[in-house]
């Protein structure tokens, strides 16, 4: 799972600052993705600040899960009766 959250992360702040800097200077006209989408006509600079956020915070998410165990722990039969003798 961390591994999903940063390489979206890192692909939303991607996106985020291509769009951006698209919209700044005006290169990179491929890279965009905002630029397709009509709902976003004429809101670029917002749009490209929200998705670099996201992004942004995706990563931070990630890193936070990086102490977290993958799941629940499971033991075996007798670690579970040596814990219940104590």
């Amino acid at each position: 799972m961390k591994k999903v959250l940063e390489g979206a992360g890192s692909l939303l702040v991607f996106w985020g600052l291509a769009g951006l800097v698209h919209e700044l200077v005006g290169w990179f006209r491929l890279w965009g993705v905002l630029g397709r989408l009509p709902f976003v006509d004429g809101h670029e600079w917002i749009a490209s600040g929200v998705i670099l956020v996201l992004g942004v915070v995706l990563v931070m998410v990630a890193e936070a899960m990086d102490g977290r165990p993958a799941g629940p722990e499971i033991s075996t039969a007798a670690e579970s009766a040596a814990r219940d003798r104590v």
